[in-house]
């Protein structure tokens, strides 16, 4: 696989989640403008109850499988086990959401928050299998870095459900029919998905190969279940401790920065398999430039946009959500953009890891993380708790304790990687951190001038601000020419779009053909 094919593979994944996320921001708009914080927030603590048990439909066996494929172990085999797996997991997940329902209502006597919260929780835990089924899929594809045939699926789907939603939200039919959208578009992402597979083979599993993925997968999973509860943790709490207005804005506010998960996304897809052959040929070096590079160009492309989220928090909450968010949405952007960025850079430190086959040491340091995300959230969301007095920051202080435990992280991931490939911390990411000071204190002083209030001000005083980051890292000879050709053929729209239709119209073929 060359570096080229490598850059396009990025880019075509890249472009087809920009488009996600910005065509999602259509249904955001018109649900947040016309239906408000609280169904926002139903949906987001629904959604985040489900995930708390969706490890149960995984345990591990989606890394294994991507593993075991980028191994080059027989395809179709590898698909009869992780397709057997995926149907009695997902089983196993509803059997467990229902019976947490089932206990809380008959056992305990409590009552969820209201017959809404229950009913879209039913809903939501439908969609969710769906869209488990589907994940199979785009974990197979994704094993081989067949990128555009796994977000071609996920665009049109997407686009399905924005439509309902919007339906839905201007014509005020409440948030059960809301959350009914999510079945409808995940009903068919899955059906697409299945007809780009045909051809690919499907083999009876065998014990060898069984035994092989659950080898990989035992402690894979321990790894699974700490990051869906670090993940859907806080909107739970927030929703225990605050009030469901609360959990919407924070799902709102959680939207924004995630839009730049298109760069972490981009990368992750093809850090893992990548990184796994060069470390089964032995090329440490190669995983050292790897993680260079990754880490460098991650934080060069990121810094400039997270500044421009920073500084224009309010604004964009304000056009894109109404005043009912102005509250803490603002500053949750602010807090979850350094958490995207403190993310991109750990990513491929956190990639060699599992890749290197320390599965075990991954799985402790998860779970350190995770106690110490938890922790912090503990300390920062309620006000009081078992009669201590705490910071009580409500939906804001779920998003410090992220970024707290990121940090924390992305020490933890480059003290690791070093002891295992000898690769180093990539200090050329200062320069692109005190020219985005320049920059932010830049724009600080054209919103003096220009009125951001104005929409059309903004843009302005945004490339202003672009334009003084990106000329000093010209003077300081950290960008060049050479490389500002090769980013813009690499997202070049044609080239992207050929790349795209190409693996599109390409059936199955063999890597080894």
């Amino acid at each position: 696989m060359t570096s080229k094919n490598n850059a396009m593979k990025v880019s075509v994944n890249m472009y087809f989640i920009i488009l996600t996320r910005l065509i999602g921001f259509i249904s955001l708009y018109f649900v947040s403008h016309y239906m408000g914080a609280k169904v926002l927030g139903i949906v987001a603590f629904a959604l985040a109850y489900v995930g708390l048990f969706q490890s149960f439909a995984d345990l591990g066996f989606g890394d294994a499988h991507i593993k075991r494929v980028s191994e080059g172990k027989d395809f179709g085999i590898c698909n009869g086990v992780y397709f057997t797996a995926t149907f009695f997991l997902n089983v196993l997940m509803v059997i467990i959401v229902i019976a947490t329902i089932f206990y809380s209502k008959y056992i305990l006597n409590k009552h969820f928050l209201s017959k809404e919260h229950e009913i879209v929780i039913y809903i939501i835990l439908v969609s969710t299998v769906l869209g488990n089924f589907t994940m199979a899929l785009m974990n197979t594809y994704s094993a081989r870095m067949e990128f555009a045939k796994s977000n071609f699926a996920s665009l049109i789907g997407k686009i399905v459900f924005v439509i309902s939603r919007v339906f839905v939200a201007v014509l005020g039919l409440g948030v059960v029919l809301l959350a009914m959208s999510n079945i409808l578009s995940a009903l068919v992402t899955l059906i697409l998905y299945l007809y780009m597979f045909k051809g690919y083979p499907i083999k009876m599993p065998t014990l060898e190969y069984f035994k092989s993925y659950f080898k990989f997968a035992l402690p894979v999973m321990f790894l699974v279940f700490t990051n869906k509860y670090t993940e859907n943790l806080d909107s739970v709490f927030i929703q225990y401790f605050c009030k469901t207005e609360d959990v919407g804005r924070f799902a709102a506010g959680f939207q924004i920065p995630m839009t730049l998960v298109f760069l972490t996304n981009s990368v992750s897809g093809i850090a893992f398999p990548a990184i796994s052959k060069m470390y089964s040929k032995g090329n440490l070096s190669g995983i050292r430039e790897f993680s260079r590079k990754t880490e460098r160009y991650s934080s060069m492309i990121l810094v400039p946009i997270i500044l421009l989220l920073i500084s224009f928090s309010k604004e964009i909450t304000f056009i894109l959500f109404g005043k009912d968010f102005m509250e803490s949405t603002p500053d949750i952007i602010i807090v979850l953009s350094f958490v995207i960025y403190f993310q991109a850079i750990s990513l491929p430190y956190f990639s060699q890891i599992g890749a290197t086959n320390h599965i075990k040491l991954a799985v402790i340091l998860g779970i350190v993380i995770s106690v110490i995300n938890v922790g912090f959230s503990l300390i920062c969301i309620p006000k009081e708790l078992f009669g201590v007095t705490l910071l009580g920051l409500g939906a804001v202080g779920a998003a410090m304790g992220t970024l707290i435990s990121t940090i924390f992280a992305k020490m933890i991931y480059n003290i690791t990687a070093y002891r295992i490939t000898g690769s180093k911390q990539n200090y050329v990411i200062l320069i692109h951190i005190i020219s985005g000071v320049i920059m932010f204190f830049t724009m600080f002083f054209l919103k003096s001038i220009f009125n951001p209030a104005n929409w059309y001000n903004i843009p302005v005083i945004g490339i202003a601000g672009v334009i003084v980051y990106f000329s000093i890292l010209i003077l300081t000879k950290e960008f060049s020419r050479k490389e500002l050709t090769y980013f813009l053929n690499n997202i070049n729209p044609v080239h992207v779009k050929n790349y795209t239709k190409r693996e599109l119209n390409q059936d199955y073929i063999d890597d080894d053909e």
